[in-house]
């Protein structure tokens, strides 16, 4: 149950016009100019970060947080993840 309430609050619409997930998506996406590498830091460092804090989360609130903070961080990962990478990655060639 903590987990569905976390990732309703995690792709909530906030007033900005966009969730929190995917803003950070968005954010991670972007990071990706800066080169492939920071992009896959910057988005699988918070979600080792959010993984952690689950297991040593104790009380109701603090799992509810921390697993709010996983569907964010994966739904992250997922704007730092480009298809062709594996490609890149194994034969150096660039679209």
């Amino acid at each position: 149950m903590q987990t569905f309430v976390g990732g309703v609050i995690a792709l909530l619409q906030m007033p900005w016009g966009y969730s929190i997930a995917t803003t950070w998506a968005y954010t991670v996406h972007e990071s990706r100019s800066f080169g492939i590498p920071v992009a896959y830091a910057l988005s699988l460092g918070p979600l080792g970060a959010a993984l952690a804090a689950e297991r040593r989360a104790s009380g109701t609130l603090r799992q509810l947080i921390a697993r709010t903070g996983i569907v964010v961080t994966l739904i992250g990962v997922m704007g730092a993840i480009d298809f062709y990478d594996p490609v890149t990655a194994l034969t150096g060639v660039h679209r």
